[in-house]
């Protein structure tokens, strides 16, 4: 298969860690400049209209990331890879120009314009980041630590463009230098992608149809998103009171989450991964419960933070694994943002409202409703998998069976071959040995206990008994009577 990504193969004898560090920096560079044109456009939207409404704008562009992030994985093979080459460079130059312009722009239609061009964009770049990383990096067998290290790295740049540079046009310009270097990232590192088939790293055993567990994950990150996003809004609506001013350190502490969150999940290869998240999840609807009665909101600030972290290695993770068993991973490894995305957009006024009502039985109730939900979509996903070790232990336990059927035919054969050539105990002991082991006279003599000498005078016994010259004429009839 040719990779339409800019080189056709890999290079093996390149130090293994250049693959993986070079993944890590390509990923924390999509997460810097996502994270970082995402704020940018909401800083110049709420120049111009009201705060309720750019969170609107701001979902209504995260909606349209999500279409590039599909994007790619549907048109790869309709371009070369030239063309490919063509479209990326002018994708790259694009995105730039419309950070810039970002910057410059203070009519609010062109600016909607400009943000869903350049979050399109940039949606199809991560897609194509999350593929590339899957495949550099697919048989290290430390995928989640590598995601939960590289998401930090691109939140600890993004916090020191915001807090360092004061300045927003210099901020706009380390964007788009930083875009710049991503894109050169992700050429070279498309010289590290490894589409042969074969073993990976999976938390779980191989399975021959994905589909089962895709929709199960699919699901449950859109639901793990109403959550989350229903503490997001509830510590928002909190520091928009003026009642605590959240500030920017939170910000490291997210990037903490994910380096931990990665470090967790690929204990036992990350086989425990998705019950990890679930008792994170529910550690979050016992922080909206309190926030809501009036309880600690520091607690709650932390909750959510830490609880970030582990989400977003959780979906970039957990769906770069099942790329690797579909029949086009360009579409599925980088699905779990889309996903999150996609749940942002639609659920963020049914979120808000939920919390507005300020009524805590109702916000219970849906809480359980949702986590109800996933459960079932977890204990959906792990189906296939225990279904394919359960059959890999039967094949197993069937192979074992038949290799001691085997055996004991062939000392069934043995025995009888014995008996019949009126053979002493010591005369078949060498016997088994001589059909059975397969080093020279010498080994054989040694295991044995005997010397050279007798060795060969019990074999010229057993030539006598069964009218053989030789030992390889006494093994050859051997051979040939056990088959009659």
């Amino acid at each position: 298969m040719r990779i339409k990504e800019f080189s056709t193969t890999r290079q093996p004898n390149r130090p293994q860690t250049d693959g993986v560090i070079l993944s890590m920096v390509t990923l924390a560079l999509f997460h810097f400049c996502f994270l970082s044109t995402e704020y940018l456009f909401d800083n110049r939207m709420a120049l111009f209209i009201p705060s309720d409404a750019v969170a609107n704008a701001q979902n209504l562009m995260l909606g349209i990331s999500v279409i590039g992030f599909v994007m790619y994985g549907v048109i790869y093979k309709r371009l070369s890879i030239d063309q490919w080459k063509v479209f990326s460079i002018v994708g790259t130059i694009l995105c730039v120009a419309c950070v810039i312009l970002l910057e410059r722009q203070e009519r609010v239609t062109v600016l909607y314009l400009v943000g869903g061009i350049c979050f399109a964009l940039m949606g199809m770049a991560g897609s194509v980041a999350c593929y590339l990383v899957s495949r550099a990096i697919k048989n290290y067998g430390r995928l989640a630590t590598y995601i939960g290290l590289s998401y930090a790295l691109g939140i600890f740049l993004q916090y020191c463009n915001h807090n360092w540079i004061k300045n927003q046009d210099v901020e706009a310009v380390m964007i788009s230098l930083l875009m710049l270097v991503f894109a050169f990232c992700g050429v070279r590192l498309s010289q590290y992608v490894d589409e042969t088939e074969g073993e990976v790293h999976h938390h779980l055993m191989p399975i021959q149809n994905p589909k089962v567990p895709l929709a199960a994950l699919c699901a449950s990150v859109f639901l793990m998103t109403l959550i989350f996003s229903t503490l997001d809004n509830a510590i928002t609506m909190v520091h928009s009171e003026g009642t605590f001013d959240i500030g920017q350190w939170p910000r490291l502490l997210l990037a903490v989450s994910g380096v931990v969150a990665g470090l967790i999940y690929d204990l036992k290869n990350r086989m425990f991964m998705p019950l990890m998240m679930y008792v994170i999840t529910m550690l979050s609807v016992i922080s909206i419960i309190i926030i809501q009665l009036g309880g600690s909101f520091l607690f709650g600030l932390m909750v959510f933070y830490i609880s970030a972290g582990f989400f977003v290695v959780f979906f970039i993770a957990s769906f770069m694994d099942l790329s690797y068993y579909t029949k086009n991973p360009r579409l599925w490894a980088g699905m779990g943002r889309a996903i999150n995305n996609l749940c942002a957009l639609v659920s963020t006024g049914l979120t808000v409202s939920l919390l507005n009502s300020g009524n805590l039985m109702t916000i219970l109730v849906v809480a359980i409703i949702l986590l109800i939900g996933i459960t079932c979509c977890i204990c959906i996903y792990y189906i296939p998998f225990l279904n394919a070790m359960m059959d890999t232990e039967k094949e197993a336990v069937k192979r074992v069976a038949m290799e001691e059927a085997a055996s004991q035919t062939r000392s069934d054969h043995l025995r009888t071959f014995v008996t019949a050539h009126s053979f002493t105990e010591r005369e078949k002991e060498i016997l088994y040995e001589l059909t059975y082991n397969n080093g020279s006279v010498s080994d054989i003599s040694k295991e044995l206990a005997l010397s050279r000498a007798s060795l060969y005078r019990h074999i010229e016994k057993m030539n006598e008994k069964t009218g053989t010259g030789s030992r390889v004429e006494l093994l050859q009839y051997y051979y040939e009577w056990k088959q009659k």
